[in-house]
């Protein structure tokens, strides 16, 4: 397997989050990540410490999501979430449906709280997450459709666009993504848990 690369810019770091950071992503995690020069190799199947909070996400990506995958598995292991990559582990063009069912399916199975999908607008792969009953994905290429996505949809799947942002702006949005609670877990949020169940209700008429 080729080592994962991180994405980088010629002028380095050109973001610098709001104190604190976005969600968790921290300026020195921008900076590390997208830091001109920096490379890691990443071992398959696993790599990151034991989970923040326990929680455990997968990343996939296909060839043109390849080096933002990169960046995204590193960010999450040094903010301390463990990670089953699912692959592709090279930029060789290859199909997104096989990468997008791998963690579509580690989601719906219970192997991972969250996943994060990468391929060149983040739509294709987020089509194929959704056919799987019991995921929620979206593309999400900018924070508001991240943040409100989390909110009123309970999202558990995120599909980032590698070929329409830059990798500062997919790390604001994964933190977004990661730390936005359901509102439906609140008395005043019992519409969005409506709307989910009625989704379920269209997800089960279709799988007979």
């Amino acid at each position: 397997m080729r080592g994962t690369r991180f994405s980088t810019s010629p002028e380095g770091d050109r973001s610098v989050a709001p104190q604190g950071g976005w969600g968790g992503v921290t300026n020195a995690v921008l900076f590390r990540y997208s830091n001109t020069g920096l490379r890691s190799s990443v071992k398959r199947k696993g790599f990151g410490l034991a989970g923040k909070n326990g929680m455990v996400v997968a990343v996939g990506s296909d060839h043109a999501g390849y080096r933002l995958k990169g960046t995204v598995a590193g960010a999450l292991s040094e903010m301390g979430y463990r990670v089953l990559d699912m692959g592709t582990d090279s930029e060789e063009s290859c199909d997104y449906p096989d990468f997008a069912i791998k963690v579509a399916e580690a989601v719906r199975e219970g192997e991972a709280d969250r996943g994060v999908l990468i391929c060149g607008t983040g739509a294709g792969m987020a089509m194929v997450a959704n056919k799987v009953p019991g995921v929620r994905a979206a593309a999400c290429n900018e924070r508001h459709s991240a943040e409100f996505t989390r909110l009123h949809n309970d999202v558990n799947v995120l599909s980032l666009g590698a070929r329409i942002i830059e990798p500062e702006e997919a790390l604001g949005i994964l933190g977004l993504f990661l730390d936005t609670p359901f509102e439906g877990d609140r008395e005043e949020g019992t519409r969005h848990l409506r709307r989910l169940e009625k989704i379920s209700e269209v997800e089960k008429k279709y799988s007979k």
